[in-house]
């Protein structure tokens, strides 16, 4: 028996600009989307005429940052940093 050695993502706090024509609701959906994503709250920063500045708060098990990045890439959604990360190590046993 093996012990592999996993580090998860838990939880990201991210802070971008999208356009004001999308939705909360529908970038939440599609962040939500993702496996292993499990819950989103996102919340407007600030205004302009034609964005937002947006923090979302994303929690689950195992969270997939590339697929994070990809579903903000296909609503329009530019990243501006990770405020916050969480991650942590699990040991699984392999035949």
């Amino acid at each position: 028996m093996v012990n592999v050695l996993s580090i998860d993502i838990k939880k990201l706090v991210i802070d971008a600009l999208k356009p004001r024509e999308i939705s909360l609701a529908e970038l939440a959906k599609a962040i939500c989307n993702i496996d292993c994503v499990e819950d989103v709250m996102i919340s407007v920063a600030e205004t302009d005429m034609r964005t937002e500045t947006v923090r979302m708060i994303l929690t689950g098990t195992g969270i997939c940052y590339d697929d994070v990045l990809k579903v903000l890439n296909e609503n329009s959604t530019a990243l501006k940093s990770v405020d916050e990360i969480a991650v942590s190590k699990k040991q699984k046993k392999m035949l």
